[in-house]
């Protein structure tokens, strides 16, 4: 069954386990179900649960409450776990009356789940995956590939040739067996080539080609997005090349600025989840995008929220130390990046 008929398929509420490496797919899912609820009181009957932060009566109250103002909502698990971890506050018994609960939900509730593959392999998981309708969000092939991205384009109103089309595939290395290029990096790509054909109306093989080929220069987002991952060395040759071509001379501060306003997001995010508060009304509480704060929340797998606080507060020292000439504007990126990128990773 492709995805475009398991979308069809889910029509009344239901029970889904997602797996798959297309992150895309698996977020495009969740947000298709999402927007069953009444738009009016989606951010109260759109409900997310993780084991790591809610125990296990506090998630049943949750899911077993009534929705408000509509007549069904959707319990999202991020991260199910199937497994006793130090991270899981839900101890075996409980998960086994999580199934029990699971088998006969209320038929006003959309449950969802997201397991990771280490997950799939106990009995609990085997006891839920009798009972759920299961997506295997996989990679699209080479046919789906192209005609998601014609679709994609016809809907911008920037249609692109067969020939064109099938440059933009081979160009943008999904396809390749080891890639590990989602649809985020193609729709990444796909912005690129439809700000183009929007101003100039027609493109050829070698303008495709610039679009999508990695630039050796970069901008300061390239730059935010290797020290946010941890690659110094790349951070800092970067850096470089951007400090020699950049005609502000004081665009260290700008870097500062972006790094410590997404690390800030990060933070508070992080509480108010804990909250109950749903990513929604977060991102409007925050008043930033949606994906942007989808990025923010990503920096979870490097950082803890104390390596977090630690970093941060680094941040406001070297700016406050810049602002009465302790540190000189030359030492600033540096510094910001060994401080940044070469933090302890999160295990």
């Amino acid at each position: 069954m492709t995805y475009k008929e398991q979308k069809n398929k889910a029509i009344t509420p239901d029970k889904y386990i997602l797996y798959g490496e297309e992150a895309f797919l698996i977020e495009d899912f969740v947000n298709f179900i999402r927007k069953k609820l009444n738009p009016a009181f989606s951010e109260f009957n759109f409900i997310t649960i993780s084991q790591e932060t809610t125990d296990y009566l506090d998630a049943i109250s949750k899911i077993e409450s009534v929705p408000m103002m509509d007549v069904q909502k959707v319990i999202y698990f991020p991260e199910f776990m199937t497994r006793n971890t130090a991270k899981n506050l839900w101890s075996k018994k409980e998960m086994e009356q999580f199934v029990q609960r699971v088998e006969n939900l209320s038929k006003d509730t959309w449950l969802i789940m997201k397991i990771a593959p280490e997950d799939r392999k106990n009995t609990i998981y085997k006891a839920l995956e009798k009972i759920c309708q299961c997506l295997d969000l996989k990679k699209l092939t080479d046919r789906e590939l192209y005609s998601y991205i014609q679709y994609q384009l016809n809907q911008k109103k920037a249609p692109l040739s067969e020939t064109m089309i099938k440059q933009f595939i081979e160009q943008s290395g999904y396809l390749g067996k080891l890639s590990n290029k989602t649809l985020y990096d193609v729709n990444s790509d796909l912005d690129k080539v439809v700000s183009f054909l929007l101003q100039k109306k027609e493109i050829d093989e070698h303008i495709l080609e610039q679009l999508m080929s990695p630039s050796d220069s970069g901008t300061i987002f390239d730059l935010e997005n290797h020290i946010l991952n941890g690659n110094t060395k790349e951070a800092l040759r970067l850096y470089q090349i951007l400090k020699l071509q950049n005609k502000n001379p004081e665009f260290q501060l700008s870097l500062l600025g972006i790094l410590s306003k997404k690390i800030a997001v990060y933070m508070k995010s992080s509480y108010l989840l804990n909250q109950g508060y749903s990513q929604s009304k977060i991102a409007k509480e925050l008043n930033v995008k949606p994906f942007y704060l989808t990025k923010a929340l990503s920096l979870k797998k490097r950082y803890s929220y104390q390596e977090s606080l630690t970093i941060l507060n680094e941040l406001n020292n070297m700016d406050y130390r810049y602002k009465i000439g302790e540190i000189p504007i030359y030492m600033l990126g540096e510094l910001i990046i060994l401080t940044v990128s070469k933090s302890k990773q999160k295990h």
